[in-house]
């Protein structure tokens, strides 16, 4: 599980960058409406700029998961990650399969420059610095030693798994091609079921894998990539991102204001800065996780009931039919951006729904904290340090609920949680670390502990590795 979370974690890397896309591209296409030659040009360049970054979104994977997934952070095992995607890039062409085969399969078309083989590539050179990077030889072969090695193994490995593919490929194909006609087939329930899965494996932060598989070209859906470079798969482009408009805008702000009427009224005015600011990351950029942990761990069936709604909401854009894309996770600026593209339709749609499901949200989780008693972010008693943004305090405090520095193996960070690595679970003072205003907790593992920050989150995990290592 620790090794799925730490995978998850990479590929927030590469999609990281695809805001930038997002904005040139949707910057272009809102040029292109003014009648004027530098307009015009400009369009041109900002249109062509953001496509570009799309088309190497692969190469950008073989980045993020090589870097990620590396033990250290060390240049050597991204330049292995790349070496050994050019060689599947060269081996998994039509022509080399039929060399190998000596059978033509000319007629066989496999673009090996796609999110799936990337992150192979990245595993493969990742694993094997992991493996071999403190190996040592003898001082004859001392050259091969240590991360040479680990290089030569991932290029070894990477030709024989490239070999091996090359005799699964075509088996391989038709089953990618089943699965994805399915899920295309299936259309607004198709969408649905994604959104389900997508909310739902939010708390093992597996939901990025999910994600490589719908969003990105891993199996031919593509339904990202499509959208940004004008792909239109039969009317069906974007049905994978815009049903989460309206909870990302509306509904989860909504539940975030239902916490704070039924918070203690003494907490009110502290914890209402949490929450604003949390809500304004969830409308703006679409990061909603500071808003969802905050019921997740307190009332699961609630945040259960939060995925099934998702899926309705693809289910309710993909039938009207509505379609917008993103390149984060679906916030305001998202679809400010992607309004003005051509694969755009009815976005004005998404403000009546998103109203209907605000209401739903706020009505639905007010009642249930009241009826329940739940205990929501200002329902206890909070530690309220006098400066608010001391993170060194709120460190410390952190540090005191995990049962001290010695109970602390490793700590890593991704948006808006810190992830722990502890000694010992037992030792875990739970009450003390939510009164530290935190969102949510949650255990992955019996050695691992997430601890839901909000956007803050890479300082209080700077604070507590500077205390770590004094």
């Amino acid at each position: 599980m620790k090794y799925l979370q730490k995978f998850g974690k990479s590929l927030t890397f590469p999609i990281s960058c695809l805001p930038i896309s997002t904005i040139l591209i949707g910057l272009g296409y809102f040029f292109q409406k003014i009648n004027f030659n530098f307009f015009e040009m400009l369009s041109q360049i900002l249109i062509f700029s953001g496509e570009t970054i799309i088309l190497n979104l692969p190469l950008l994977f073989v980045i993020g998961v090589s870097f990620g997934l590396a033990k250290e952070k060390d240049i050597s095992v991204v330049l292995s990650g790349i070496i050994c995607w050019v060689i599947f890039q060269k081996m998994l062409t039509s022509e080399f399969i039929s060399f190998i085969l000596h059978k033509n399969f000319f007629d066989f078309y496999y673009d090996a420059n796609n999110v799936f083989i990337a992150i192979i590539s990245g595993i493969i050179s990742s694993n094997c610095y992991n493996k071999f990077k403190n190996l040592k030889f003898n001082e004859t072969f001392s050259f091969f030693s240590g991360k040479r090695f680990g290089f030569i193994i991932s290029v070894l490995i990477s030709i024989s798994f490239a070999l091996i593919l090359i005799i699964l490929l075509p088996f391989i194909n038709n089953l990618f091609k089943i699965f994805s006609n399915f899920i295309i087939k299936s259309g607004a329930f198709g969408a649905g079921i994604y959104g389900f899965f997508n909310r739902f494996l939010i708390p093992t932060g597996l939901h990025h894998t999910l994600n490589t598989v719908f969003l990105f070209d891993t199996i031919g859906l593509n339904d990202m990539g499509n959208f940004w470079l004008n792909n239109d798969l039969t009317g069906q482009t974007g049905i994978y991102m815009t049903g989460f408009y309206p909870i990302t805008i509306f509904a989860l702000p909504a539940a975030a204001l239902a916490i704070y009427k039924t918070a203690k009224k003494e907490n009110k005015k502290f914890i209402a800065k949490t929450l604003l600011v949390s809500s304004l990351s969830c409308v703006l950029t679409g990061i909603t996780e500071t808003i969802e942990f905050a019921f997740l761990t307190i009332s699961p069936w609630l945040y259960f009931l939060h995925c099934i709604l998702t899926g309705f909401s693809m289910i309710i854009c993909a039938i009207l039919p509505i379609r917008a894309g993103f390149s984060l996770s679906g916030g305001l600026i998202d679809l400010i951006f992607s309004a003005s593209t051509p694969l755009a339709k009815n976005i004005v749609y998404i403000l009546p729904i998103g109203l209907i499901f605000f209401t739903i949200y706020y009505f639905l989780f007010k009642i249930a904290i009241i009826k329940f008693n739940l205990k929501t972010i200002g329902r206890n008693d909070l530690i309220k340090n006098k400066k608010e943004d001391d993170f060194s305090l709120f460190a410390k405090n952190i540090i005191e609920g995990l049962g001290g520095e010695k109970n602390i193996k490793s700590v890593d960070n991704c948006v808006t949680r810190l992830r722990i690595e502890i000694e010992n679970k037992d030792l875990i003072n739970a009450e003390k670390i939510k009164k530290c205003n935190v969102s949510g907790i949650f255990y992955p593992t019996e050695k691992n502990i997430h601890i839901v920050i909000g956007n803050n989150v890479q300082f209080i995990a700077n604070e507590i590795r500077k205390i770590l290592n004094k």
